[in-house]
């Protein structure tokens, strides 16, 4: 079964670009061939308050699913050197 899965990570630090973070996880994803698009939300002052991406995932469980999302996310932006934080927000839902 596909699970679509919507998980963001706190962004730790002021001062980070949505734009280019959003840029880095897209190219990451595309290498890395994951059907995934970036989604960040941003604070009033224009820099990155979450990090996040939309995954189409196949599981057996919708846990499965989250699990491998937040995985991905996490390998994706530790190889874009974006620094992440704990687990903000996820949502679930069968593809």
């Amino acid at each position: 079964m596909n699970w679509e899965v919507r998980v963001e990570l706190e962004a730790p630090h002021a001062g980070l670009d949505p734009d280019v973070l959003s840029a880095h996880l897209a190219q990451w994803f595309a290498a890395q061939d994951v059907a995934a698009l970036p989604q960040l939300t941003v604070t009033d002052k224009g820099d990155a308050e979450t990090v996040g991406a939309n995954f189409t995932l196949p599981a057996a469980t919708p846990g499965q699913a989250l699990d491998e999302a937040v995985c991905l996310l996490r390998e994706a932006a530790a190889d874009s050197q974006i620094p992440v934080g704990p687990l903000h927000e996820a949502q679930i839902e069968r593809a």
